[in-house]
């Protein structure tokens, strides 16, 4: 994928803050047959209800946020949390927000072998929550701290939310017919719940399948599940329309990869001392 875009960077951004590590997603153990609970609306009800929503208002009061916020993401940065970018389809600045932390390292990894990379410049993989993701891509306008030579005005990029390859390709076999591709696709197997009652919406397919098996190995004969796929942003946004608690009781569950990264990196740190504030 990023071998069809133009790689830039743009140092510094005037928005760039210092990445905050993810309240973490733990993970949960499941039951089949499922504990009371409330069905889900389908992925054809939920893209409705999204197509039909206002836009999401970024930096408002949410009420899906409280259900997604502890997600990790990862950045590609410098050691300042500027970020690298690329150029998209829509031809602007464009900085990627990945949910698979092996996708973060391989575009770390594509940027240590520009050849235009300054000399001494170093490339990390930093790690954030979903929260900060879904403010900075909901954002109107996120300007970059540089000025256009032509104009004088400052210019702008946007931000986007990729998912892992291997989910998307996974996703878009499983697409019902005439049914929306999923640009970041979210897996639920019905009546897959965690011990309070809570629907798992998981961000990785093996582990979707992975914790249906755990539930069935509890006494439970199920024959293969179906395996719903859901667009991302259009549960966020549907979520932020319910009004008769159809998303009440979900749980997001973080792919296994991505939580044991992120651990890794709250263990390890970023290599900066922590200074008291002067007083």
């Amino acid at each position: 994928m990023l071998q069809l875009f133009t790689l830039l960077l743009l140092l510094p951004l005037a928005n760039t803050f210092f990445l905050a590590p993810p309240a973490l997603v733990p993970s949960v153990p499941t039951h089949l047959p499922a504990l009371p609970h409330i069905k889900l609306p389908t992925p054809a009800i939920v893209q409705q209800i999204a197509k039909n929503s206002p836009a999401l208002t970024p930096f408002a009061e949410s009420k899906a946020l409280s259900k997604v916020s502890g997600l990790p993401v990862f950045s590609v940065c410098t050691r300042w949390g500027s970020p690298f970018m690329i150029y998209g389809p829509s031809n602007r600045p464009t900085a990627l927000y990945f949910l698979s932390s092996e996708d973060a390292n391989s575009m770390a990894q594509e940027f240590l072998q520009m050849p235009n990379l300054p000399p001494g410049q170093s490339v990390h993989v930093l790690c954030t929550n979903f929260e900060r993701a879904l403010r900075h891509t909901t954002a109107p306008e996120n300007p970059t701290g540089a000025a256009n030579d032509a104009t004088g005005t400052v210019e702008t990029m946007e931000y986007r939310i990729v998912s892992s390859g291997v989910d998307r390709y996974k996703a878009k076999e499983l697409k019902e017919p005439n049914a929306v591709a999923a640009e970041v696709p979210v897996f639920a197997i019905e009546g897959l719940t965690d011990a309070k009652g809570n629907s798992l919406l998981f961000m990785n397919y093996d582990d979707c399948i992975s914790a249906f098996k755990n539930g069935a190995k509890k006494g439970s004969s199920a024959e293969a599940p179906k395996v719903e796929v859901y667009d991302l942003m259009s549960l966020v946004k549907s979520m932020e329309q319910d009004t008769d608690g159809a998303f009440e009781k979900v749980k997001f569950v973080a792919s296994t990869t991505a939580r044991d990264f992120a651990k890794t990196v709250s263990k390890v740190g970023n290599g900066n001392s922590r200074l008291k504030p002067m007083r």
